[in-house]
């Protein structure tokens, strides 16, 4: 069974979610992308178009096995995240695609989230994207 990812704040795997996510939709949940999860990526990922491969999937998982996440609405799988951090200043997010089913329910903004409270060095996430500083204050 896949891990599911603490989201509440944790000083130890410095994962947190915004206190308002579990109140705006106990449909959505997070956690962390597995290999069984690489179909639904790859398939997402063809349906929007993008040139990425399946062996590119599996690259983001072997990089940052903690840094690349699966939505899921209701327990479908809807959405991915992937995370490549570069030391303690630079941090990149990628591969943010929500399948067209899901859209306009808050999953890429919530992916966002995420990634920037979790294995990205938290300040490289608030100087690129000021908006989710906000959103993960304190932590």
């Amino acid at each position: 069974m896949p891990q599911t990812v603490n989201l509440r704040y944790d000083s130890r795997t410095r994962l947190a979610r915004p206190a308002q996510f579990n109140e705006m939709n106990s449909a959505l949940r997070m956690r962390l992308l597995t290999r069984a999860d690489l179909a639904f990526a790859d398939s997402v990922r063809a349906l929007a178009g993008w040139n990425q491969t399946m062996e590119d999937w599996e690259r983001f998982l072997a990089t940052e096995p903690d840094g690349c996440f699966l939505a899921e609405w209701n327990g479908a799988s809807a959405g991915t995240a992937t995370t490549t951090v570069y030391g303690r200043e630079l941090a990149w997010i990628g591969m943010v695609l929500v399948h067209p089913e899901f859209r306009r329910r808050g999953i890429g903004r919530a992916l966002l989230v995420c990634v920037a409270s979790s294995s990205m060095p938290l300040h490289s996430a608030k100087k690129s994207m000021p908006a989710l500083a906000s959103k993960t204050n304190g932590h």
